[in-house]
This record gives structure tokens, C-alpha cells and sequence, in this order.
């Protein structure tokens, strides 16, 4: 009988598609004796759209959920980091956790996996070795150093992480597990998927820009406002995803906020804004745009999946783009460049990009989960350097 008791922490909207598919793999392994799940960071942010709904029940098999916010002291990332160091102690120390899966690059992650450290659990990280711009690059690299575990998309991302001096024996390449879903047919059609949210565009683009928290806030303010009008000059639809809730997201918003001042006069809006589109209605959206433009990780990610032409702007997903057929990589804001691009290639179709994974990552997982003696491993770090 397993004696191991595993906690699962998911804190944006974006994480849950990768730890939803992580989260089933660990109740099908059996390898534990029970998974926990806590909901934090954006979830129980009610501006973004209070996906912690959509976490709370979405997996059978899981003991128990905990729902705690960590924006109690506002949206200051240190505030939100010394929060979720909190709530993961308090949790470990109810209810003896030994585990502890994580994903990516956020505050949530690091400052969970330094907590866990100190309180000798097992860390096993999602999506590592990555590479990234701004300052996610560097908590992700950090969250890596403290992990036992690791589970990559790709055998570069192994390399990486092996060069760093992770074990290699510890890192396992499975793909992104939200590719999982995007490899599927949804259950409900685009068009009533259109008809639900309200959406009444025949051809549209899918666009998001997040904040680069390394960059002055006016730089922020001037990049987004070149951003969203240019999208309005090329005389296409769009659906909008607002922005991540990182320092510098109000600049961001005031942008989208001038552009739609302009766009709701008109007779014919441009613009569908939203703070959130179920994972499941997304990724058919997703597959069905005509084109993508934004500094999310779906520019490099999702949108070459499906093969929807794609724009990557300035420096947020620097190095994670390489040779995609679907994806042009632009650093400057400059409006002329955006709308040309927009116009050449929307609509057109690319083959699937499987850079980040093949759809398979659960199952995948769950077999590595499920190997005898997998969790026996001591909990002390050791690096493996060559010199």
C-alpha cells in the first residue's frame, strides 16, 4: 500500500490545462496514497475570471481540494510569493504531504518549491528546461535546481537541464500534457461554442499580451497601445484574452481600454474581450483561428499545434520559437510591420508543430508514475556536473 501522500499546486489559468492531465496521471499510477490539489495565485483572483471553479471537482480520485488566494496583500509579487510560502507550509504541516507537482516559471512555483525544500518533500516539476524572456527564465532555471523530478517536453529541454547538472536518471521527456487535449476533437462544436460565449465573428484571430515585468511601465503602456490599434488597423476580428495579473498588467489594460473607446463607436466591433474561455472552448477557438498574435507562450505553443499562423512580438518567449514554420518572430512594436504580417499570412495553414509534444504526455506520466520503486529516491538534491 503506498504511504507516499502527494500535493498538486496549480495557480494560473494557464497551468491547470498541464497539471489537470498531471493530476489524473497521479490517481491512475496508484503510486500515492492520496493527491490534494490547491487552487491559488489567479484561480481565486475574481478579475480573472474565478477559474478556481474550474478546478474544484474537474478530477475524480483527488481527496481533497484547497482553495486559498494569495493576493490577500494586492497583486505585489513578493506579497503573492510570501502567501503561497505560507499556505504550503500550513497545508504540509496538517496534513504531512511528501510530495509536492508544480509547474513552470511562475512566483506560485518558486516560492513553493523553496518551502518544500525546507521541508524535505520531493519536488517534481513540470515543463523545465525551457527557454524563455524577462524574468521567467530565471525562476524556472531556480525551480528546476530544487527539483527531484522532472518532466520535460522535449529532449532539448532534457539537455538543458542535464548541462545544469540534474541527473539524468531523474528526467523524463513526456510533452506538454495540455497538448493532450489539443490533439482532441472537442465536445461541443465551434459553433456552439460561438453561440455560448456570444461570439458572432465568422473569421477571427486570437490575440494576448502579457506584461515583460523586467521593462518600464511606460514601455509596457507604449508597446500595448502599437499592439492593439494595429490589430484594429488590419480591419480583422478579434478575440482578446486579457492579460496575466504580473506587475505591470494595469498598462496593459488601459491600452486595451483606449482601443476599445475607438472600437465600440463602430458599427462592426473588432474586438471580443474576455477574462476567460473554458480550457476545453478555447482549444477548439484555438484550432479554428485564422491567426494568432501576442507574447503569450500559446503564440509558440498551442497556435503552431493546431497550425494557425502565428505572431510572436517582442521579448517574452525570446528562444522558444525556433525554425516553426506557423510562427514569426517580431521583437519591435511597430504597427506597420504587425498589420503587413497580419495580412499576409492570415488564414493560411501550417502542418502541426509537435515541437512541445504529441498529445500523449498522461499516458506517458502515468507509466513513469507506475514503475515499481519509482519514489524510491532519498530527498536530498545531488548534482551530477561533469567537472
Amino acid at each position: 500500500m503506498p504511504s507516499s501522500l502527494a500535493l498538486l499546486m496549480t495557480g494560473t489559468r494557464a497551468d491547470w490545462s498541464k497539471m489537470q492531465p498531471i493530476a489524473r496521471g497521479i490517481v491512475k499510477s496508484g503510486a500515492f496514497a492520496c493527491l490534494d490539489i490547491l487552487s491559488t495565485g489567479m484561480h481565486e483572483d475574481g478579475q480573472h475570471g474565478n477559474t478556481g471553479n474550474d478546478v474544484e471537482g474537474s478530477v475524480q480520485g483527488v481527496r481533497q481540494y484547497h482553495r486559498r488566494p494569495n493576493h490577500l496583500q494586492g497583486s505585489d509579487p513578493i506579497n503573492a510569493g510570501i502567501e503561497t510560502m505560507k499556505i504550503i507550509a500550513d497545508l504540509t504541516r496538517e496534513h504531512g504531504y511528501t510530495d509536492i507537482f508544480i509547474h513552470g516559471d511562475r512566483i506560485e512555483a518558486n516560492y513553493s518549491s523553496l518551502v518544500a525544500l525546507s521541508l524535505n518533500m520531493r519536488i517534481h516539476h513540470i515543463e523545465g528546461g525551457e527557454i524563455t524572456g524577462s524574468v521567467d527564465n530565471a525562476l524556472r532555471y531556480s525551480v528546476s535546481a530544487h527539483a527531484h523530478f522532472h518532466y520535460v517536453c522535449n529532449e532539448e529541454a532534457k539537455n538543458r537541464l542535464i548541462r545544469c547538472g540534474n541527473n539524468p536518471a531523474t528526467i523524463f521527456v513526456i510533452g506538454s500534457p495540455e497538448m493532450d487535449r489539443h490533439a482532441q476533437t472537442g465536445e461541443r462544436s465551434l459553433e456552439e461554442i460561438k453561440r455560448h460565449h456570444k461570439i458572432s465573428y465568422d473569421k477571427y484571430g486570437i490575440a494576448s499580451l502579457h506584461p515583460v515585468t523586467t521593462v518600464d511601465p511606460t514601455v509596457t503602456l507604449e508597446e500595448a497601445l502599437y499592439f492593439f490599434f494595429a490589430l484594429r488597423a488590419s480591419g480583422k476580428s478579434w478575440i482578446v484574452i486579457k492579460p496575466n495579473n504580473d506587475p505591470n498588467s494595469e498598462q496593459i489594460l488601459l491600452a486595451l481600454e483606449k482601443v476599445l473607446e475607438e472600437d465600440r463607436k463602430s458599427a462592426q466591433p473588432q474586438f471580443f474581450v474576455t477574462d476567460n474561455i473554458p480550457f476545453d472552448d478555447f482549444s477548439t477557438l484555438q484550432a479554428n483561428a485564422a491567426f494568432a498574435a501576442g507574447n503569450s507562450s500559446a503564440m509558440v505553443r498551442e497556435m503552431p499545434f493546431h497550425g494557425v499562423p502565428t505572431l510572436n512580438i517582442g521579448n517574452r518567449q525570446e528562444g522558444r520559437a525556433q525554425n516553426m514554420d506557423a510562427v514569426i518572430n517580431i521583437k519591435a512594436f511597430i504597427p506597420d510591420l504587425i498589420v503587413h504580417t497580419i495580412k499576409v499570412k492570415w488564414d493560411k495553414k501550417f502542418e502541426r508543430d509537435t515541437t512541445f509534444g504529441t498529445g500523449k504526455a498522461e499516458e506517458t506520466f502515468t507509466q513513469i508514475l507506475a514503475a515499481p520503486g519509482y519514489l524510491d529516491r532519498d530527498v536530498q538534491k545531488r548534482f551530477f556536473f561533469s567537472i
